[in-house]
């Protein structure tokens, strides 16, 4: 955790605390990690919320929740970010792992907390 932790509105902790399950569900499911890091870095007006494994990766292009193979915790991760206002990015690729980044917007630290 970096940056002064705050608490949000419950809303935004509950879609931060999926999306953050989900990833590390799918890198210790499917993507075969060895490695998975989960960093919170609570910035001015967003929060952002980083999830890495060293795993097999895969073509973010090539997945999506209408192709059939039942990829939809991706498509739930992208849905969860927007609904609080945020933004999901998927950095990944056959044979390097995966990143995946949630950001979502907060209240500007005034120190007493949301």
């Amino acid at each position: 955790v970096t940056g002064t932790p705050r608490r949000l509105p419950a809303r935004v902790e509950e879609q931060i605390l999926r999306i953050g399950q989900e990833a590390v569900v799918n890198a210790v499911r499917h993507a075969r990690a060895g490695l998975v890091s989960v960093a919170l870095d609570f910035e001015g007006t967003r929060l952002l919320l980083r999830v890495v494994d060293d795993g097999q990766g895969f073509e973010p292009s090539r997945v999506s929740s209408s192709n059939g193979s039942g990829h939809y915790g991706l498509t739930s991760m992208r849905e969860r970010a927007e609904q609080v206002g945020g933004s999901l990015h998927i950095d990944s690729a056959p044979g390097r792992g995966t990143h995946i980044e949630a950001a979502v917007p907060t209240a500007p630290a005034s120190g007493k907390g949301v």
